[in-house]
């Protein structure tokens, strides 16, 4: 494949010489007495859209006839995968043509895609097109780094998206104080088509994103009716019916001859699949296969059904691809002039088979457990975790059946293979990720869009070997206990209280483990801290010493413990609680704050004086 380096300084603007030639003349045909409309391309992103709850991909019961239109119109890709089940990774990996891992963006809300990247926005512009955006959710602003190249950016959202429930965010007085996180699909289309309708001297790229089917499933009536079966499907119905004004202004106003759609999702959703409620844990194809139809200029053989395995950065490269395809369809060969993705439309045949990678870092981040990583190539999947997961996608796609005892030499290979890939690629010549943009209520829009994590650190680059170590426990033997922290992150507290009480009781980690020891102790902190923040410290209490004798470092642990006893108000036990933990971690600084609180309910405060002085002290050295 034909690789271009990012430079060390500065922004790259690297149009391949015949591709902007092309371009320009295609934009000059149209201005200089021609009366063709110029070529204008439509590129269509849907949030968390799995495959297989839309009609034309296999579903019976989807309401989805603007979706199974545009499928029968184009080319639709039956295998086409994410590399990530993250919002702004996911659409990093369409915009720059590369993998999730050598673009280094790979968490929302923590990691921007830098200027240092080079995107199909700015391929674009450089080309001489109007670029033009118009995003559907918070973790998709300008200042995360997809704005670079787009003459504009529409996101500003302006109202909150919906009723929320004031209880789950205490620090906020009203609604309107709110994080403005998500648009409706309506509003979304509806600015979209203004878009379309202003008169325009260039060619036209348009980025449209919608965020409906994200969770929390809320369809709007007549959508949320009970027909639809439940309010997933709901969404994804809600969403497919507001697409359909603007695909019929977009066919209206232009030439089919000059114009072309493409449509993908950024990833699926589990639905409950493996245990996990929705996406970001675990990296089966529940959520790493998506949708995707190519129609309109230049593609052939419209209604057929492409079994290749494709990706986002595939799509990417393709619609840069055209830029450097003259009108009658011509080529430029077997690979792209952008990232690593190739240009499906070069060729009538498939493109060759290629190994695909996938990963999932939030369980690594944000759990304590493994981050996972995937390679899929020739109908296997190998998912790299402990133990290792093997998968024929052919006979089993549902991913039901692991092989890997079965096939060792195949499970041999594509480790192999995997670890070169990750070796190649990981913080190398790709890299253009940067710290998140500081942002006011970043927490709580992340907690609002249900994602885990902070606001604003950029993760630490590992090695390859980093990369590829298996710490931690599996996320898919904890992920009951994964979707039980997202709840008490949201303070879902019923939700969350069930399902600790869920996982207990089915997956019964043996306390005879280490990881069994790790899991239980991090379900009885968990209780904990719900315990406490439904008043119940003396249940608190229990839980949280319980977590101690599992884990006895556990510093969260420590930390609720210290609180439930000063909410008993057993100031005695606080202070030989906090001396003890203190006589063998003394720099812990939370220990000192609570021996603080200690020596002042007991009205001990020249002790308490000397404590406050010792942690300034220290801060002060820090």
């Amino acid at each position: 494949m034909i690789r271009l380096r990012f430079p060390s300084t500065g922004r790259r603007r690297p149009v391949l010489a015949f591709a902007l030639a092309a371009a320009v003349t295609l934009a000059g045909s149209a201005g200089c007495g021609d009366d063709r409309p110029h070529p204008r391309t439509l590129l269509i992103t849907i949030d968390t859209l799995r495959a297989a709850r839309i009609g034309a991909w296999g579903d019976p019961t989807a309401h989805t006839p603007w979706l199974d239109r545009m499928a029968r119109r184009g080319r639709q890709y039956a295998n086409a995968r994410c590399d990530v089940p993250s919002t702004l990774p996911s659409h990093s990996t369409l915009f720059t043509g590369v993998p999730v891992i050598a673009h280094g963006v790979r968490l929302n809300g923590r990691v921007s895609l830098g200027p240092a990247a080079h995107t199909l926005a700015e391929e674009m512009s450089a080309a001489e097109w109007e670029t033009a955006a118009i995003v559907s959710t918070w973790v998709l602003r300008s200042a995360f780094g997809l704005g670079q190249g787009f003459d504009s950016y529409e996101d500003r959202i302006v109202t909150p998206y919906r009723r929320y429930d004031l209880t789950n965010y205490p620090d906020f007085e009203d609604e309107e104080d709110m994080p403005k996180v998500q648009r409706r699909a309506e509003t979304t289309s509806e600015i979209a088509r203004r878009v379309l309708d202003r008169r325009r001297s260039r060619p036209l790229f348009l980025w449209v994103h919608y965020f409906d089917p994200h969770y929390p499933y809320d369809p709007p009536p007549p959508f949320s009716a009970s027909p639809l079966g439940d309010p997933y499907a709901g969404e994804v119905a809600y969403t497919d019916h507001c697409l359909g004004p603007l695909l019929r202004r977009f066919e209206e106003s232009g030439n089919a001859g000059h114009d072309r759609i493409a449509i993908a999702a950024d990833h699926g959703e589990s639905l409950g699949d493996f245990g996990e409620d929705e996406h970001g844990l675990l990296i089966y194809d529940a959520t790493m296969r998506v949708p995707m139809v190519l129609a309109g200029r230049g593609v052939t053989a419209a209604g057929s059904v492409r079994m290749e395995v494709v990706t986002l950065a595939d799509l990417g490269a393709t619609l840069v691809a055209d830029l450097a395809r003259d009108e009658e369809g011509g080529g430029i060969g077997s690979t792209s002039p952008f990232g690593l993705g190739r240009d499906l439309l070069a060729s009538a045949d498939p493109p060759p088979d290629v190994p695909i990678y996938g990963e999932s870092i939030t369980s690594r981040e944000d759990h304590a457990a493994s981050g996972l990583k995937s390679l899929v190539h020739e109908g296997w999947k190998y998912v790299h975790a402990a133990p290792p997961e093997l998968y024929d996608l052919d006979s089993d796609p549902g991913e039901r059946r692991n092989l890997a005892d079965r096939e060792p030499q195949r499970l041999a290979a594509l480790q192999h293979r995997l670890r070169a890939i990750v070796a190649r690629l990981h913080g190398g010549e790709w890299r253009a990720a940067g710290p998140a943009p500081p942002a006011r209520n970043a927490k709580e829009a992340l907690r609002a869009l249900g994602y885990l994590g902070g606001t604003g650190e950029l993760p630490a680059i590992p090695t390859a070997e980093e990369e590829m170590a298996l710490g931690g426990y599996n996320p898919r033997d904890g992920i009951r206990l994964m979707v039980a922290g997202r709840y008490l992150w949201r303070r879902l507290w019923s939700q969350a209280e069930h399902t600790l009480e869920e996982f207990l009781r089915l997956d019964r980690p043996d306390p005879a483990t280490p990881i069994g020891r790790r899991l239980l102790a991090i379900a009885r902190n968990d209780q904990g801290f719900l315990y406490q923040n439904t008043n119940r410290p003396e249940r608190a209490l229990i839980v949280f010493e319980e977590a101690l004798r599992l884990q006895p470092d556990y510093e969260s642990a420590m930390r609720g413990k210290a609180d439930a006893l000063r909410l008993l108000g057993r100031s005695d036990d606080l202070l030989a609680f906090t001396d003890s933990v203190l006589a063998q971690r003394p720099h812990l600084a939370s220990m000192r704050a609570a021996r603080v609180i200690a020596l002042e309910a007991l009205g001990r405060m020249p002790e308490a004086a000397e404590e406050r002085r010792r942690m300034r002290s220290a801060a002060g050295r820090r």
